[in-house]
């Protein structure tokens, strides 16, 4: 099934978005006759393996930290000059945080990163990684498993994930006001949101695997214009996608399955819908 609806675009102010994610839910399964039911498997060996290459004898163990200054990358022993061709690397690091802090923060960093093969247990209820005002990060092949968040992105544009592997109790991603920001090749399981996209243009996601159950919601994009999802698989017990004030956003070759429901839009002109089997 496939649900499409446009309205009258009507300005809206977001003040809680997870209040509005819920409105949403609670309105559709009100709408709609939607019923909460166990969400149905979705084979992935299609999907690219997620999370970290290391074996757990190969990590260094580390204590939670920030990066909020370019010197601080020599103070931890990250090798790199912030450069495109040689980024500063974060790897093979296993942080335990259950002290209130994010495990790994950068803020107001102006340089290309690496965030590589780590493996992060979010004991408390902030985000494991925490993106703020950067610029070029990339993580990859990294394993999240989170009381709280996995991985925040906020005005942090051009952040990349790729082949990761994130279960949070909140939201697996969070990519706030970060503009073309990519995801390829990651599961990401939220209790909240699998994937939420917030006042962020020209996102893509690309080959990765959402999974939810229970009235969590797989992805939820606002006002992220000229945004794209390609060859998503959608595990869910609800709807897959609800889509907000996202104008030219294109959906293709996904595979949805779904108990209950398959794509909800609205507000969002010249929408598409590509070859997607719900």
């Amino acid at each position: 099934m496939v649900l499409a609806v446009k309205r009258k675009s009507i300005p809206l102010m977001i003040i809680i978005v997870l209040c509005l994610q819920s409105f949403l839910v609670a309105s559709l399964i009100s709408q709609y006759g939607l019923e909460e039911t166990k969400s149905p498997s979705i084979e992935t060996q299609m999907l690219p393996s997620q999370g970290s290459r290391l074996n757990p004898g190969e990590y260094t163990t580390h204590n939670t930290f920030l990066i909020d200054e370019l010197t601080d990358f020599d103070l931890f022993g990250f090798l790199g000059e912030g450069i495109e061709s040689n980024p500063f690397v974060i790897s093979s690091l296993n942080i335990t945080a259950s002290n209130g802090n994010t495990s790994l923060k950068v803020l107001s960093i102006y340089a290309y990163i690496t965030i590589v093969d780590c493996f992060i247990n979010q004991g408390s209820s902030e985000y494991a990684i925490e993106l703020v005002n950067t610029t070029q990060v990339t993580i990859e092949y990294v394993t999240i498993e989170s009381a709280g968040g996995g991985i925040n992105s906020f005005f942090a544009n051009n952040t990349q994930i790729y082949h990761s592997h994130v279960s949070a109790d909140v939201d697996a991603v969070l990519i706030d006001h970060s503009h073309g920001c990519q995801l390829y090749g990651n599961y990401f399981e939220g209790g909240t949101v699998s994937c939420n996209v917030v006042g962020s243009y020209t996102f893509v996601s690309e080959n990765n695997m959402y999974h939810a159950s229970g009235v969590t919601i797989p992805v939820f994009l606002d006002y992220a214009y000229d945004s794209q999802s390609i060859s998503d698989h959608i595990n869910t017990s609800l709807i897959s996608y609800i889509v907000s004030h996202c104008p030219n956003f294109t959906i293709s070759d996904a595979v949805i399955t779904s108990a209950s429901g398959g794509i909800y839009i609205e507000d969002s002109d010249s929408p598409k819908i590509n070859n997607c089997s719900i």
